[in-house]
């Protein structure tokens, strides 16, 4: 399964908003500098999905506010 993902990296306040079928919006506090962001998104994609991290890959979008994560 693929989902995508607007990140708002640098929140204030981390939340994740469900826009629509396998569409998110999530905020992270992590900045976006050495994938930091990323990770943080990650793991927020995993806990509101409540699966483990290790299922869940980016596979587009590193360096973009839009991603494409795979869900296994």
């Amino acid at each position: 399964m693929t989902v995508e993902v607007r990140a708002k990296p640098g929140a204030r306040k981390p939340k994740v908003v469900e826009l629509g079928p396998n569409k998110f919006a999530i905020s992270v506090s992590e900045p976006p500098e050495g994938g930091q962001a990323n990770i943080a998104v990650a793991r927020a994609l995993a806990a509101h999905l409540k699966i483990p991290i290790s299922a869940v890959f980016l596979k587009h979008g590193a360096s973009s506010r839009d991603k494409v994560f795979e869900i296994l």
